[in-house]
Parts: C-alpha cells; structure tokens; sequence
C-alpha cells in the first residue's frame, strides 16, 4: 500500500520492514528488530533524539496459505505468552514486545502531554483498525472501560502457564471463558494510554477479533468505519454459543451513541410528524457529489464542501415514499426526512461519505474536501452540544477498501499528532484539514 511521507514532524517511532518467511511450520519463528527514539535532554538545553535497545516484533508471511497463516499465527502468539511467563510482573516495569500487560501505578501520571502509543501493522492490511482505535483510545478512558464492563472472561494473554496445544484450542474454538474480545481490546486500550515509548504490536487482538468476523483477521484491507461498527458492536454485547447477543450498555451508549428523529411531511395536508428515533454509533452524513464532479486524481479534490454544509445537507435531503398513509387526512403519499439530533453522546462520531457505485456496479471513491472546525455545536442554540474535535481519520486511495487509512489524533495538551500505524509524528491543526495524507472519513468530537 502507497504512503505519503510526512516530513514536516519529529518521528518517535518506527516500523518494522523486514519480511520474514516460512516455509516449514517446524521453523523457529523469525523476528525483525525495531527500534525506538526516546527524547532526552542534554546539559545545553537541547532536546535530542536516542535510539534504544530494539524490541523483537514477529512478523507474518501473507503470501502463505491461510491455513499455514493462522496456524503461524497461534505460534507466535503461544511463543509470546511462554516467553512472558517468565518474565517479572509488567507492573514492576518489564515492557511486553506484543504490547499487552499490567499497568504500573504511574501510568498516566504524564497523560496530559504524552504522545500517542503507535501501533505495528504486522500483516500490512491492518491500518484501517489502528487507525480506529487510535481514535477510540482518544476517547474513552480504559480504566473507566473497565470499571464500566459486563463480567467478561480473563484475557487470553493473562492466562499464565497455558500449554501450546491448549493455546490453539482456544482460539480456534472461540471458548468464552478463554478468549474474549472485550478484555483484549481493554487490555490494548489500556497499553496505549500507558505513554508508552515503544509501540504496540495488536497481533493477538486482532486474532480473537478475527474469530467473532473472519474478514476482520487482518489478512485483508477493510473499511474503517464498517470495523468501527463491528468494535462497538462486540464491547456492548456478550457472546453466547458463538453468537452476538446485543444489550442495553449504559456507559458505551453515552459515550458513543447518537439519538436522531425522522421527519414525516403529508403531500397532501402537510401534516409534519415525528419518526421513531433511532441510535447509532456513527453520524452518517449526506452528500450530492459524483465521480462526474470530482477529479479522480485524490490529490487534487475538485469539490470543497464543510461539515457545517454537509449538516445542512443532510437535514435537507428527503425521500418521497407512496406506500406510507398520513395519519392526519388517510392518504398515501408521505415524504420523509431527517429531523435532527435528538441527543448526544460524549463523543460524537461523523462519517463522510466516500463511496458510491458507477453503473457497472463497480466502487469508486468520492474525493471532495472536507473542512473540519475545532469545536462543532451539533444542536442549533444549545450550548450544551458544542464538542472537541480529538481525532480524525483519513484515507488516502481510490476505494475505501483499498489504500491507506491514519490517523491525527489530539492530546489533551492540545497537541496533534499523525499516527501511521507504528510511526507517530507531531502535527498542527493545519495538517488535519490538509488533504495529504488523505481524505477524511471519520472525524471524533468529544464533550
């Protein structure tokens, strides 16, 4: 996948980019070395850059057969959790090369001006998720997550003394009280807000989720906002039997959770009439735009729009629907609409919409510009819905299941940061609403 080099910034870290093969599952598992900058300060005053010892990060052959992956997969992932069990606890200041354990008491001791964790893309298909969760890691804390979760089963990677044989068994079987997605993706939440130097490799995260939805294993690119979805999705719900069984989640609900209205307007009284609301994790918004009014060329975007206009937009759009009768006068012919947000979240997350089919029935994407404000009022005249832009995810490619997705992400010190899979970068608010390293799909504004 093509990246675009951002050169402006001070790199923190670095991925890896050696590629290992494996032609026999006999053989040692190969690791590449990748090393990290520390900043530290010298006598004159000046901060400068220090490489660190490097950390081993198993790499994964994606020209094998599948069934020759997965298997390798659950290697690495049973050579790691043999290796750390001979290990000092991690709260006691022991790194982990996979990116999960305990967290010492100090850990957010510096979160207001940390940088953002970075996160290794061991597959090369998986920058749509990091890019996901560097955003959901902006907001939502994971010790409030924890404190807020149904009782899930222990962590895979907490499982101390598991056997090889036992290992694979529990991941290929998808045993609750073995594997669960909640608690790994608490468990990688957790590692991110660590203020950690080194980045974190989500491999055994994204094999337990790859089980719940085998496109999501990583093995393929995919839409970043369709994952986002799915994520949400798993942490409200439980798992029974091997199915998905959803349930009324409090605190993710006001976290994430957007209440809107339809509007149901008679064509022949005028009756208006509210629809039944609905929730949903993501704002979808609207827009007229075709491959006809936009330059394929995704660096130079004919159409300039705002999110105040797509709003606009979006309450404007109606949809004339013969079948419906008027409860007022008895006739058929309502036309519906949408009649607004109803309610916030604390966070409220937008999609802009980016594919659209040709006649061929073929995907294309949708290369206007976006102009983000720093602080959004969702509800006209209500103070009280004025949100923080605190993330931004953007895609760079022809179709959305293509390409490459990052993500800029905000501290809470105000400082923005890209983060390209494992290597994080300072950035200013300019360069979110440049179209350099994309085009922006996903934007997170926080209460």
């Amino acid at each position: 996948m093509g990246r675009v080099e951002h050169t402006s910034t001070k790199k923190r870290s670095l991925s890896a980019t050696t590629d290992t093969e494996h032609d026999d599952m006999a053989r040692p598992i190969k690791r590449s070395k990748v090393p990290f900058v520390k900043k530290t300060s010298s006598n004159d005053g000046v901060t400068r850059k220090k490489v660190q010892k490097p950390a081993s990060v198993a790499r994964l052959d994606i020209t094998a057969p599948k069934q020759h992956r997965e298997s390798l997969q659950v290697d690495k992932i049973a050579h790691q959790l043999l290796v750390n069990s001979n290990k000092k606890p991690l709260g006691q200041g022991t790194q982990c090369d996979s990116g999960y354990g305990t967290l010492s008491s100090s850990s957010h001791s510096s979160e207001e001006a940390a940088a953002p964790t970075g996160l290794y893309n061991p597959t090369h298909q998986s920058c749509y998720a990091n890019a996901v969760l560097q955003g959901v890691s902006r907001c939502i804390d994971a010790r409030d997550l924890k404190r807020n979760m149904s009782r899930t089963p222990r962590p895979l990677q907490g499982l101390s003394g598991m056997k090889k044989a036992a290992i694979f068994k529990a991941v290929k079987n998808k045993k609750k009280h073995e594997v669960s997605i909640k608690a790994e993706c608490l468990r990688l939440i957790k590692k991110m807000q660590a203020s950690s130097e080194e980045a974190v490799n989500p491999l055994v995260f994204q094999r337990v989720f790859g089980k719940s939805d085998e496109v999501y294993n990583g093995s393929t690119q995919e839409d970043a906002a369709l994952f986002l979805g799915k994520l949400l999705d798993q942490l409200s719900g439980d798992e029974v039997d091997g199915e998905l069984k959803f349930k009324d989640n409090a605190f993710l609900d006001s976290n994430f959770k957007t209440e809107s209205a339809g509007r149901k307007t008679c064509n022949n009284c005028g009756h208006v009439s509210l629809a039944a609301s609905t929730k949903s994790w993501i704002l979808e918004l609207e827009t007229d735009f075709t491959a006809d009014t936009n330059s394929r060329n995704k660096k130079a975007p004919t159409e300039h729009t705002s999110l105040g206009e797509m709003m606009e937009k979006k309450l404007s759009t109606t949809d004339c629907v013969d079948d419906f009768r008027c409860e007022e006068c008895g006739k058929h012919g309502i036309t519906l609409g949408w009649a607004g947000i109803q309610s916030l979240a604390k966070t409220t997350i937008v999609q802009f919409p980016r594919s659209r089919l040709n006649k061929y029935g073929g995907a294309y994407k949708l290369a206007y510009e976006v102009e983000l404000p720093s602080h959004y009022t969702f509800i006209k005249d209500d103070a009280s819905s004025r949100r923080e832009l605190v993330a931004v995810v953007k895609h760079d490619g022809f179709t959305m299941n293509k390409g490459h997705f990052v993500a800029y992400v905000k501290t809470p010190a105000g400082q923005w940061y890209l983060c390209n899979d494992a290597e994080v970068t300072e950035a200013a608010f300019e360069d979110v609403n440049s179209h350099d390293m994309g085009h922006t799909y996903l934007a997170f504004y926080k209460k």
